[in-house]
């Protein structure tokens, strides 16, 4: 009888540290959650400014392009 007691005891033990390192691990994988929604807001903000960075960066191209085909027809008359 107090052999089966002191399995229970243990038993309990253990199911209870089972218990702690699962809600442990819960919490964990929450704050996991939380930081890939917020990572994943700063990547779509970069991506937004790079698409814009980029637009800019076209828009002077073709500006400074069509200067080019201006003065080479200037200077080809």
């Amino acid at each position: 009888m107090c052999q089966q007691q002191d399995l229970v005891t243990i038993l309990k033990a253990e199911l209870l540290r089972a218990m702690g390192e699962i809600m442990a691990l819960k919490d964990g994988k929450s704050s996991l959650k939380e930081q890939v929604g917020q990572l994943h807001d700063q990547l779509k903000d970069k991506d937004a400014l790079i698409r814009k960075e980029t637009k800019k960066r076209c828009a002077r191209c073709k500006a400074h392009m069509d200067c080019l085909v201006e003065l080479t027809e200037c200077q080809a008359t």
